[in-house]
């Protein structure tokens, strides 16, 4: 695991992916994922507005990456390392005035599923979490604050 900041871990690196920050070049892949008729219909994604275009996969992968900006976590892009490609998304979302505390939650690009990417991708991203709040509590400590 590599930290992006005192808060945070910009990637994580398993058996078989590679979890890091978004990058907008990401976007047209999670146009793929999000928007797959089976995962909408599922409801493995909730959408805010109906699927369109680059641009507002575009603006949703900033709404991710804002999300990192803001509270120094968020979800990662899932990169299958055999193929390279990004096959989604894990972890952490706390939406503003949308609901209370953090959810993890990931989405797999369907030809993909069936294969323990999610549970593999879920796990490390789990795994983060402690760490870093391990980390915070103790920082907190220091200071003689409350995490």
């Amino acid at each position: 695991m590599k930290a992006a900041n005192s808060r945070g871990i910009n990637s994580i690196d398993t058996a078989r992916l590679l979890l890091r920050v978004p990058e907008l070049a990401d976007a047209e892949a999670f146009m793929g994922i999000f928007w797959d008729p089976e995962v909408v219909e599922r409801k493995q994604v909730t959408l805010r507005e109906p699927p369109g275009g680059l641009d507002l996969a575009l603006k949703n992968t900033d709404s991710m990456l804002r999300q990192w900006e803001l509270r120094g976590y968020g979800h990662w892009s899932v990169i299958e390392k055999a193929t390279g490609r990004v096959i989604g998304v894990v972890g952490f979302y706390h939406p503003e005035g949308y609901a209370p505390g953090v959810d993890l939650g990931w989405v797999i690009h369907r030809s993909r599923w069936g294969h323990g990417f999610a549970t593999e991708a879920a796990t490390a991203a789990e795994s983060a979490r402690r760490v870093v709040s391990r980390h915070l509590r103790r920082a907190s400590a220091r200071r003689g604050t409350a995490a």
